[in-house]
Parts: structure tokens; C-alpha cells; sequence
């Protein structure tokens, strides 16, 4: 298994164990710490479920035809993280936006992968995310997207009422409670 995979991986466990300790009223993970980098990574959002579609059919047939199952035909995960060099907390200056991505068909972001965050006031243009981790299982093809952004933009962003975001092929916009969210952990945590 490649570094990146583990990485990836290693990203979505501790994602889910943010998003769960989040719901739970509990403070996110402090920290995980890579000893061979000597480097700390801290999740600033939970893993949050932004983009959901069925099958184009609505779903899949049960056994022996009887009934239909909603299926996921695609989804996007987004979440946020920090990095710094040790143990102990520095001031950050970058926040990573992080997308995990599944569709039923196909890899969706083998070329087109510049992302666009838009807000009442502002459009920012990132351009072409980095693809760090993809693999295939059967008839579901996941990839992992990152990009390092100014702490500064992305509190810009996340203080906004609005945030619509393009992904390569892929649009939406966050819910409310996603904005309100991102802002709560962002000024807990970006000081």
C-alpha cells in the first residue's frame, strides 16, 4: 500500500473520529502526530457530506427484483486540516482543504480538478488541486484531493453567509449548518 493511500486513509479515520467527537459535544481531535516527519496534523472541520446523488436509475434492484435501494451514484466529502513541524502547536500560516470523492462509474478528477470557492463578496480561484491518494473497489472509484490555502483566505471564506464551491465537474454549495460549522472551529482555532 502506498504512502498516500495510508495517508488518505489514515485522513478519513481521524475524520470520522472529529465529525464523532463534534456530535458528541466533545473538543475535535487535538492531533495526529507522524514520528518518521516529525510533523503534527490537527483537523479543524469534521468530515462533512456536501454533494450526494443517486443512481441515474434512483437505485438498484433487490434480490430477485423485488424493490428498488437508493444507492450513492456519487458523493464528496470536504474537510480541513493544519500541519506543523513537532509536537507543539505553532501559529499556523496555511489550512489544507481536503476533498474525498466516490463515484459508482469512474474516476471524476484525472484532469479537471481547479477549484472555485465563491461567497457574496468573493471569488477565489485556487486553480488545480493536488490528487493524493485514489483507488478503485469493484464498481466504486474514490480519490482524494488537497490544496493549501492562506489561513487568512480561508477565514475569509469560512466567515462568509454563502459559500458556493466547483470542483473540477462538481458544484454545490454548503448548508447553513456546514457554514456555521467551519466558523465555529475556525474561530476556535485560527487565531
Amino acid at each position: 500500500m502506498s504512502t498516500n493511500v495510508r495517508f488518505s486513509i489514515l485522513i478519513i479515520f481521524a475524520l470520522v473520529a472529529c465529525s464523532n467527537a463534534i456530535a458528541q459535544g466533545k473538543k475535535p481531535l487535538d492531533a495526529l502526530y507522524d514520528k518518521q516527519k516529525n510533523e503534527t496534523t490537527f483537523f479543524l472541520s469534521p468530515l462533512l457530506l456536501v454533494k450526494l446523488d443517486t443512481f441515474p436509475t434512483g437505485g438498484i434492484n433487490l434480490k430477485d427484483g423485488v424493490g428498488v435501494r437508493p444507492m450513492a451514484g456519487e458523493a464528496m466529502k470536504m474537510a480541513s486540516y493544519i500541519k506543523f513541524a513537532g509536537k507543539s502547536y505553532s501559529t499556523p500560516t496555511k489550512v489544507t482543504i481536503a476533498f474525498e470523492s466516490y463515484h459508482y462509474r469512474t474516476f471524476q478528477y484525472t484532469v479537471d480538478r481547479d477549484l472555485t470557492i465563491k461567497t457574496p463578496n468573493q471569488k477565489y480561484s485556487f486553480g488545480k488541486m493536488d490528487l493524493t491518494g485514489r483507488r478503485s473497489e469493484s464498481m466504486a472509484f474514490y480519490e482524494t484531493l488537497e490544496l493549501a490555502v492562506p489561513v487568512e483566505q480561508y477565514r475569509e471564506i469560512v466567515q462568509a453567509d454563502e459559500i458556493k464551491i466547483s470542483l473540477g465537474p462538481t458544484s454545490f454549495a454548503l448548508t447553513k449548518d456546514q457554514v456555521t460549522s467551519l466558523q465555529l472551529i475556525a474561530n476556535k482555532y485560527l487565531k
